[in-house]
């Protein structure tokens, strides 16, 4: 099992067996040795081979690095969004989707960062919501699913299409599913100033979630 340590930038690998854990390998991650890069989400390739790892921190954006799963060799790093947090692989291997959650930054809507693995090349960056969390593929890998923090909705995302399919109220007592992105994307004003998505997401239309919407 791999294990990344958010507050020292470590990765290790914990074996586990008859007499119980042990940490088989440990390395350290990031660029600067004085600065930290938080790692924050990791994922097994589904072949095994390969290990992937948000980093959240940046200046201002953070990545997603690629390792070997045998070695712990290097072997791959592209910058994402704002504070890229869970992310998962989809079932051929060839594709991660990492949610930009932008923890620090304004309260406006940020992304999900589509990356090809082969050649760690971001191919897009979908606008979704205000600080989207959790990434969870369907089995087939057909679609995406992330959670917005202070929007109470879920954001599906179409694999064919890379973009956003339908959004979902969670909000208790007025659960409904509707078409397309939420309304707070929908109105966003594209390349705003404050957006982390390229050519869309500005959010300054957006108002904020009222103390009754959140908890």
């Amino acid at each position: 099992m791999f294990v990344a340590s958010e507050g020292n930038d470590h990765i290790a690998l914990v074996r586990y067996g008859p007499g119980g854990a042990r940490v088989e390998r440990d390395r350290k991650i990031g660029t600067n040795p004085t600065e930290l890069v938080g790692p924050h989400g990791i994922y097994v390739s589904p072949d095994g081979k390969w290990y992937y790892v948000t980093t959240a921190h940046g200046a201002p954006n953070g990545a997603l690095w690629k390792f070997s799963a045998e070695t712990g060799e290097q072997v791959g790093r592209v910058e994402l969004g704002r504070f890229p947090a869970t992310l998962q692989v989809s079932p051929d291997g060839h594709y991660a989707w990492v949610v930009n959650f932008n923890l620090y930054g304004d309260m406006v809507p940020s992304s999900v960062s589509v990356v090809y693995t082969g050649d760690m090349l971001e191919v897009r960056r979908i606008p979704t919501c205000v600080m989207p969390h959790g990434s969870r593929l369907s089995p087939d890998g057909r679609h995406q699913y992330s959670a917005c923090m202070m929007n109470d909705e879920l954001v599906e995302i179409a694999a064919d299409s890379l973009a956003v399919s339908r959004h979902f109220m969670l909000k208790p007592g007025a659960e409904r599913g509707m078409s397309g992105p939420p309304a707070a994307m929908a109105i966003a004003k594209p390349g705003g100033p404050h957006s982390d998505a390229p050519g869309g997401g500005g959010g300054h239309d957006m108002a904020p979630p009222k103390a009754a919407d959140v908890g």
